[in-house]
């Protein structure tokens, strides 16, 4: 699995950094770009291509997010760039995106792109990558972050699709063997996903910015009552920091992950029942 590089897509694959070893392997699979999903200290020290890996920039374009694959780490403020800059890689030919073992800063990533860009839901997202390479795994804290990506992308309205009947996915390439512990056979997909939900569920949201906001209840509801209401309501991505009572409205002060915006807490607050009108001001 270490030399291994998965396709999950036309143009979209994904790897460990072992598996840059090869120069000419990337070139043959079409790849122009490559997305470093760890830190560019995971090139020194490795050969590829008769050229240590800390060349690979004079060979490829090369995009470093820098991120530690640790629960405390937030992704989610690079989502955006992540999914730009694979969406670039395959119109220029082909894009791999690594880490240090293409399973949890990589398949991220990936993930990330397929919601943003290609309107997948999370759980096709995930088994489109699974599918292919069973070792990836997001960890805990990626997961959550991810499920506050879909959240906000429903709140703003985006329509996401599943995977059609009869999915396949697609050939992949020499040398993509599979290799799993112990040679047992790996967790099915469903198991898989249903043990990152449940791990997601113990971790918050990364709230990185706050908003305040201004609710007028419906006629013949006092503010106190829709104050009791909101607090009930767990929303993906949102957290109540602050409600008052200021004359007959609500002020609020709400704290919101990055993929969140000012436009789709409004929306999200004007579906909250009992409200009548909504301000949202950063």
């Amino acid at each position: 699995m270490g030399n291994s590089i998965h396709k999950i897509d036309e143009g979209l694959f994904i790897c460990g950094v072992a598996a840059l070893s090869d120069f000419n392997r990337l070139r043959r699979l079409g790849i122009k770009c490559v997305l470093n999903a760890a830190r560019s200290d995971l090139y020194a020290g490795l050969a590829g291509g008769g050229a240590a890996l800390q060349d690979l920039p004079n060979h490829f374009e090369v995009k470093i997010i820098g991120a530690d694959d640790n629960e405390e780490c937030n992704l989610s403020v690079h989502f955006q760039v992540i999914a730009d800059f694979i969406e670039a890689g395959r119109k220029k030919g082909g894009v791999v995106v690594h880490c240090a073992a293409g399973i949890s800063r990589a398949s991220t990533s990936c993930i990330a792109y397929q919601l943003i860009k290609e309107r997948w839901d999370l759980e096709a997202a995930f088994t489109r990558i699974h599918t292919v390479r069973h070792i990836v795994c997001p960890n805990a804290g990626f997961w959550r972050q991810l499920c506050d990506l879909q959240a906000s992308l429903i709140a703003q309205g985006i329509v996401s699709r599943k995977l059609p009947a009869g999915w396949t996915p697609p050939q992949q390439p020499e040398n993509s063997e599979e290799r799993h512990m112990g040679g047992r056979a790996p967790e099915t997909t469903s198991e898989v996903l249903k043990e990152l939900d449940w791990q997601a569920g113990k971790v918050a949201s990364f709230v990185t910015h706050f908003l305040t906001a201004r609710l007028d209840p419906v006629d013949g509801l006092g503010p106190e009552v829709l104050i009791s209401q909101v607090r009930q309501i767990s929303v993906p991505g949102v957290s109540w920091e602050k409600l008052s009572c200021v004359d007959k409205s609500v002020v609020m002060r709400v704290g919101i992950v990055p993929t969140l915006n000012s436009l789709t807490l409004e929306s999200i607050l004007r579906a909250l029942p009992g409200v009548q009108n909504v301000m949202v001001e950063s």
